[in-house]
């Protein structure tokens, strides 16, 4: 958590706005599941190269995925993820036929709503608020998965989450919703 401060600050400082994102906000929600070792930011407000300038002094940058509007620091011995709001637009059937549109001033509702399932559209602010747009919250307290918008073009997006589906499914033993099971079947 020190380290979390630490980042959330510096990239205050520099005039960005942090969350965090995804399977350690899920994780803090679920009951008796330990904390995420894998904490991924969402940062809005500042260009990649000058993200990544903010974040070379406080550790090591691995400027892998840059191409998608990511990139790993290693802080205090820790991995981190930070990425950019962005969109995926299709352009074919494969789980690679997408384009990334990064926009650092885009709303984080465009950033959460390109994502698998309603209990992983889920960010936490830097005052501990919880941004849930989908209903991720209520799904995960009724141990169900959903996906995020029409079930049908999430997984055109990425037929991955199919098997995602079902490996959250089976790890916390959830159900999956009947549209989202459909459409997974269709």
């Amino acid at each position: 958590p020190a380290t979390v401060e630490e980042i959330q600050s510096t990239l205050a400082a520099a005039g960005a706005e942090t969350y965090i994102v995804g399977g350690a906000v899920r994780d803090e929600i679920m009951p008796d599941t330990p904390a995420s070792k894998d904490v991924d930011f969402l940062v809005r407000g500042l260009p990649l190269d000058e993200l990544i300038v903010t974040l070379k002094p406080m550790g090591k940058i691995l400027p892998i995925g840059a191409a998608f509007g990511t990139v790993t620091a290693i802080i205090d011995g820790e991995s981190f993820d930070f990425a950019l709001p962005r969109k995926e637009e299709s352009t074919g059937f494969g789980h690679k036929d997408f384009n990334i549109v990064t926009d650092p001033m885009a709303p984080i509702e465009d950033d959460l709503g390109r994502r698998d399932f309603t209990m992983n559209a889920l960010a936490k602010d830097t005052n501990g608020r919880i941004v849930d747009l989908f209903g991720g919250v209520q799904d995960i307290q009724n141990k169900v998965i959903r996906a995020v918008g029409n079930p049908m073009e999430r997984f055109k997006e990425d037929p991955l989450r199919i098997l995602r589906a079902i490996q959250f499914a089976v790890r916390f033993g959830f159900d999956i919703e009947p549209e989202t099971a459909m459409a997974m079947e269709r």
